[in-house]
Parts: structure tokens; C-alpha cells; sequence
């Protein structure tokens, strides 16, 4: 093996080795590495309370669904389809505002202009089903 594929093989051990997450146990902060199949590239990827746990969990957009990580301590698994209408898809969740906006829960919603009227925000609470309207006038 040459010297420059060892060193960038290197690199991309240490890269995937170093992502980790701060952690809350019993008062104290400490870091935690992410769970093994999240390695890889983080691009696209968002950072949002969506169980309403006051716990950090990772949101991204791939392959037409949306896919969670509860903490950053678990598996990426689906939780609905990237579909909002026939032919309307968010497949890039960094590129929709993603934040605490219906009724004053601790859960994230994802914010999107509403593909049914093209008049209004909806929003899918916890990144979950069923989405529901957000601003209740027209917002054109």
C-alpha cells in the first residue's frame, strides 16, 4: 500500500471514529460516540428534539423517506415517506425550517408550504404523520 492511500485510509478512520454526540446522564455532560451505522457522511443531516424527550435526535431526508436516529444512540430507522403530495418531495430536511411551531410541546415540527393549496404552512409534528395545516390564513 502506498503511503498516500495509507494516510487517507487513516483519515477516514479517524473521521468516522471522532463523530460523537454530547450527552446529559444524571447532571453531568460527556461525549458519546454516535451509533455505529451512522458513520459516513453527515450531509443533509439535522439536529432536532422530535420525541418531545428534551433528547437531541438526528433527521435526515434519503432514498424518498424520512429517516430518524433517536440521541444519535440508535439505528437510522424510517418514520414516514419523503412524499408531503404526488410531486412533492423534501428530500433535503436542511433546507425546510425545522423547530418547536404548533401547540408548545417539546417536539420539533418540520415547516413546509403546503403542496394541496399552495396558500399556507404545514407541518409533520416529530417528523411523523399525519401532517396538519400551521397558519390558519392564506400566506399569499
Amino acid at each position: 500500500m502506498s503511503t498516500g492511500a495509507l494516510i487517507l485510509l487513516i483519515l477516514i478512520i479517524l473521521l468516522v471514529v471522532l463523530w460523537q454526540i454530547l450527552t446529559r446522564a444524571g447532571g453531568t455532560e460527556q461525549w458519546a460516540p454516535l451509533h455505529h451505522s451512522l458513520s459516513g457522511s453527515l450531509a443533509g443531516v439535522v439536529v432536532a428534539n422530535l420525541a418531545g424527550d428534551l433528547k437531541m435526535d438526528l433527521v435526515r431526508s434519503k432514498s424518498g423517506k424520512w429517516w430518524v436516529s433517536a440521541s444519535g444512540a440508535e439505528a437510522w430507522h424510517s418514520v414516514r415517506s419523503a412524499t408531503i403530495a404526488p410531486n412533492y418531495v423534501i428530500s433535503d430536511l436542511s433546507r425546510v425550517p425545522i423547530g418547536r411551531f404548533s401547540d408548545g410541546n417539546a417536539i420539533a415540527d418540520v415547516v413546509f408550504f403546503s403542496p394541496v393549496t399552495g396558500e399556507h404552512f404545514d407541518f409533520a409534528e416529530g417528523a411523523h404523520d399525519p401532517v396538519k395545516r400551521l397558519s390558519r390564513q392564506p400566506m399569499r
